[in-house]
């Protein structure tokens, strides 16, 4: 593999990521599965649990430490465009409308994982899957949050390509989705943004002022999003500009939005997802036009290779621990499916109806990925966690999609 010791192997790591990208996602999808599942294979395969264990002086060549930093730097923008674009999806939702069951979903749906699993892992050791800076205790606050989240765009995603997308049911499922993740990702930034305070300070306390923050932060934008957006219109979005103009100031905007954001405590994932909240409130034309353009070319190469960076973070051979993932999959399936059909027993509705909400509640996709990678990079976890929480996010979605599948008449039908 000398010849590429003294060439740049970024661009061609790059072309065979698309590439992969490209046939491996189409691939699972055309097989009934999420997108995201053939992109985080395309990093499984690119990384360490295949070219990197079976030829490894290709893998060592082409992924060289220029390439990964420039793939790393890929991957920030794409979880920052992940949740501006997850954001911005949320602006047709309207849980005020199903407000019953949302206030019983979001109470079954997170306090009976959370009371549940904070039970459970008393009673089991972890602490082998603590990271190098973690402790019982922030591992457990990743293990709940993990258990509790609900995935709005791999659910979203399923429901379109399902033909679901509007229907009651639809609707019901992501308003509760809606709810129950803006409440995680607050306690997951106050949990991340704890994580450079100092050592002497209790953790329950650095958590709670930073869990102020967040909240207050997301409180803004949910009640005053339209007041911000009209103020951004007036000097910015008001002037006659031309497309590509839009284009920049609504990244500008973004960024702008995430660095100020992180003076306060709040870290990128957060500011981006409230940012997409407050372009997702306007009614510009042009504004709608250039946030679809930015989904669109996010979709096409950042968010992707996020996913892939996750999947090449992976080491299989080294990682994999089927005992925790059959524990946590398990446990944390059990619990977030039981909430979900304690939540439409409650609002009345059939057996079926309320196993398949529970089933669905249950795909934890794109934010469980998120919340997985934010703990392994900020060492609060260690690989083999990172493995299993993927693993699980991974099926949980998958299985969802097959059920819904499967149902998609009597949803249409009786829902």
């Amino acid at each position: 593999m000398s010849i590429l010791n003294n060439v740049d192997t970024f661009p061609a790591a790059l072309a065979l990521c698309l590439f992969l990208i490209y046939y491996l996602g189409n691939l699972f999808v055309k097989l009934g599965q999420p997108r995201v599942m053939g992109e985080i294979a395309v990093g499984l395969i690119l990384g360490p649990s295949f070219l990197g264990l079976f030829f490894n002086d290709l893998f060592v060549s082409l992924f060289n430490s220029h390439t990964i930093t420039n793939m790393n730097f890929l991957k920030e923008l794409g979880l920052i465009l992940l949740m501006f674009c997850s954001g911005y999806e949320l602006r047709h939702l309207n849980p005020q409308k199903y407000l019953k069951i949302c206030l019983i979903g979001v109470l079954m749906g997170i306090g009976l994982p959370a009371i549940f699993g904070f039970l459970l892992f008393n009673f089991i050791d972890i602490s082998s899957l603590i990271g190098i800076v973690g402790s019982i205790e922030k591992l457990k606050f990743i293990l709940i949050l993990s258990m509790a989240v609900t995935s709005i765009p791999v659910i979203s995603r399923i429901l379109m390509d399902l033909d679901l997308l509007k229907t009651s049911f639809s609707k019901m499922v992501l308003s509760i989705a809606l709810v129950e993740d803006l409440i995680l990702y607050t306690f997951l930034n106050a949990l991340l943004s704890a994580k450079d305070v100092n050592v002497n300070l209790d953790v329950g306390v650095s958590m709670l002022a930073h869990l102020f923050v967040s909240a207050g932060f997301l409180l803004i934008v949910i009640f005053f999003r339209e007041k911000i957006y009209n103020i951004a219109e007036k000097f910015t979005f008001g002037m006659k500009l031309e497309a590509y103009q839009y284009l920049i100031l609504v990244l500008a905007l973004l960024f702008s939005i995430v660095f100020l954001a992180s003076l306060g405590g709040i870290v990128s994932m957060l500011s981006a997802l409230g940012c997409g909240m407050i372009l997702g409130s306007g009614s510009s034309l042009k504004i709608i036009e250039m946030s679809e353009v930015i989904r669109k070319f996010s979709f096409s190469i950042f968010i992707p290779m996020y996913f892939v960076m996750v999947g090449f973070k992976i080491n299989l051979a080294q990682d994999f621990s089927l005992y925790w993932l059959l524990i946590i999959l398990a446990t944390s399936s059990f619990f977030k499916i039981l909430g979900g059909f304690l939540a439409g027993k409650f609002s009345c509705f059939s057996n079926l109806k309320s196993i398949i909400l529970g089933i669905t509640l249950n795909a934890r996709g794109g934010p469980g990925i998120v919340i997985a990678t934010a703990a392994l990079e900020t060492n609060i976890i260690n690989s083999v966690l990172f493995t299993t929480l993927i693993f699980t996010a991974l099926l949980t979605s998958s299985f969802a999609g097959v059920v819904l599948k499967k149902f998609r008449t009597t949803i249409q039908n009786d829902m």
